[in-house]
């Protein structure tokens, strides 16, 4: 299940907007994020201008349960590429914060799908 085909599952923060199914991730540090209990979550990102060099390109970073430092950061160097954010042997609670880590003049950051192995629970409060 793509868990942004339900508003209620996630909770956005910064200057988002959506397009053609997509959402975007517009300003540095605008997140979406969500909670659940599983094994697995992955996402798909879209990005443009791929030409760029790499420090200029979109990168995202991923916290999980309200960790100051992120688990993951990566940059996006596909017009369109899928990750793993969050693996485990066991069924855990987990909150993960999908964050745009660059500039806003840099390359845009998409986010396609988001789908968990698991259980959703109540997306954290803000």
């Amino acid at each position: 299940m793509n868990i942004l085909e339900n508003r209620n599952l996630y909770r956005l923060s910064g200057r988002t907007t959506r397009q053609e199914g997509v959402l975007y991730l517009g300003y540095s540090a605008s997140f979406l994020e969500f909670s659940f209990k599983g094994t697995r979550a992955e996402a798909e990102f879209v990005t443009d201008l791929l030409d760029w060099e790499e420090m200029h390109r979109a990168w995202v970073a991923v916290f999980v349960n309200g960790a100051e430092t992120p688990a993951l950061r990566f940059p996006l160097t596909k017009a369109k590429e899928r990750f793993v954010l969050y693996e485990s042997a066991e069924a855990t609670e987990v909150t993960l914060r999908i964050m745009k880590y660059s500039e806003a003049a840099f390359n845009a950051l998409g986010i396609t799908s988001v789908e968990v192995d698991g259980e959703m629970l109540p997306p954290p409060v803000a």
